[in-house]
């Protein structure tokens, strides 16, 4: 039986969770002295942010929208998939609905195995997920803070049950900041590939501090691959390096055979 070794692995969602794409599904419920850490320590927004409210939300909104997302025509895809980590190898064929909310692990008899594939599919599937603007967000406040590093604009997002920090360069969300209940993690973006839809993160850090203490926790760094099939870029390859408490490990999804999946005859 394997063992599942990523205690952290909500955080391979990387910007779904950035852009408050299934924050609603998430526990964040955050003690006050948390908070008040996160913010003394994260969020010290400069004097003039009231006054650049507009345009923080404006150019947070055009980094937003530049995402590459699957449309409403995404007709959903089957794949054989090979699954590794460690010592531990599996074989199984996966299938992603239309909905990017239902998959389907077949051929796997491992329970945990299939289990880890069908999580990972679906986060994968969550940062194409098509989401407006104002549905996503709705309700937020954008103010600008004080940027370490040129070319780099700094922005809080609140009205939230925690305030968010978000950094972007080039129409690119390339750095979040945020609390998922008892842990302040930030995951910043390595590398992406651009697409004439938008970009996709594809290679990306997560960092877990507690957000007492600031002690490092964990961390883990995502490498995905994309190829065009039809009219849809779709992940071919993620491998993920974890790091918890001195350990190391890692985990390798493959896919091949990928297929869209072709409407039904009337």
């Amino acid at each position: 039986m394997m063992k599942q070794k990523f205690k952290y692995q909500v955080v391979t969602i990387g910007f779904a969770v950035s852009t408050g794409l299934i924050l609603s599904g998430l526990n964040l419920e955050v003690q006050a002295k948390e908070q008040s850490y996160f913010i003394t320590n994260y969020l010290l927004l400069s004097a003039d942010s009231v006054a650049q409210n507009i345009s923080a939300i404006d150019l947070f909104r055009k980094a937003y929208q530049n995402r590459y997302t699957w449309n409403n025509q995404f007709p959903g895809y089957t794949a054989a998939i090979e699954f590794k980590q460690g010592k531990d190898k599996y074989n199984g064929y996966i299938r992603v609905d239309p909905d990017l909310r239902t998959v389907e692990v077949t051929g796997i008899n491992d329970e945990e195995a299939s289990q880890t594939i069908k999580n990972q599919l679906l986060m994968l599937a969550v940062h194409r997920r098509q989401t407006l603007f104002e549905t996503a967000h709705k309700n937020k406040t954008f103010k600008f803070v004080s940027a370490k590093s040129s070319g780099i604009k700094e922005i809080v997002e609140e009205g939230g049950k925690a305030p968010a920090r978000y950094q972007i360069a080039n129409n690119q969300i390339i750095q979040v900041s945020r609390l998922l209940g008892p842990h302040a993690v930030v995951v910043k973006t390595l590398d992406t590939k651009t697409t004439p839809e938008g970009y996709i993160a594809t290679q990306y850090q997560s960092t877990f501090h507690d957000a007492k203490t600031n002690q490092l926790i964990g961390s883990e760094i995502s490498s995905d691959t994309y190829t065009k099939i039809g009219n849809y870029y779709l992940p071919v390859r993620q491998v993920i390096q974890h790091t918890e408490d001195g350990d190391k490990f890692e985990a390798e999804f493959n896919f091949t055979d990928i297929k869209l999946i072709q409407p039904k005859s009337s």
